[in-house]
């Protein structure tokens, strides 16, 4: 998951932000799918191919062809989620995830999130730091607040998202895409007053942090502890230790 999202009774609860964080060297960063495709994927792909009768064996993709396949279906499902951050009402979201207008928000949302977080943390028993440049949080929040005026998102997003280019793309394509969804809200008989109530309501319900997941630093002091003495620690690194 881009955003480390997780709850996890052994080493982690929560991670905020979409910082790439390693929770165990063997799986990657979060936001990466590279090792599954490595240790998973091909693997799979090779025995299918070496395993299954010659008539269906020519029928199965080369790895390549699977990992291009895999990228693609993967990075439609993470637009779609990004979307979803947007508090879009769930059939529409159906609908719109698979437009041109939808597709380009959901990448500008992409790039707000990754912004900041190109290098990778390891672990070094404190808590994941969360590295981004903006929040995406409550600038989605504050676009649901603005209605359909992008000169008042302007200005509410002037000291949240500093960068000038990235903030007039994503007004743009956040209100022409808001458009065309309140106008299929319409056709559907939610007025424009409803559906902004429940953009609104959505937005806050869908990207709400959750600090009572996240680990107090004595917690992660105990719980680091306890790693580095176990026997999984010299078996299952969480990272790299001295």
């Amino acid at each position: 998951m881009i955003d480390g999202g997780m709850l996890d009774y052994g080493v982690l609860t929560a991670i905020p932000g979409f910082s790439m964080v390693i929770r165990l060297l063997q799986d990657g960063p979060f936001g990466s799918t590279e090792i599954l495709k490595t240790d998973l994927l091909d693997p799979f792909m090779m025995s299918l191919k070496k395993n299954l009768p010659a008539d269906l064996s020519e029928a199965i993709p080369a790895v390549e062809a699977a990992r291009k396949r895999f990228d693609e279906r993967y990075n439609k499902a993470l637009e779609k989620s990004m979307l979803k951050l947007t508090g879009l009402p769930r059939h529409l979201l159906e609908k719109y995830s698979s437009t041109d207008l939808g597709g380009k928000l959901a990448r500008t949302l992409l790039e707000i999130a990754r912004a900041g977080n190109q290098k990778v943390i390891e672990l070094d028993g404190n808590p994941p730091p969360d590295t981004g440049l903006y929040d995406l949080e409550k600038i989605l929040i504050e676009a649901s607040e603005a209605s359909s005026d992008p000169r008042n998102l302007e200005k509410k997003l002037e000291g949240m998202l500093q960068d000038f280019n990235l903030r007039r793309k994503f007004i743009d394509e956040y209100s022409s895409f808001f458009k065309g969804v309140r106008k299929s809200a319409l056709a559907e008989g939610v007025g424009p007053e409803a559906f902004s109530t429940y953009v609104k309501a959505a937005t806050r319900a869908r990207n709400r942090k959750m600090p009572e997941l996240y680990s107090s630093q004595a917690r992660w002091n105990k719980m680091w502890a306890i790693w580095k003495e176990s026997k999984l620690a010299t078996t299952l690194p969480l990272c790299k230790t001295t």
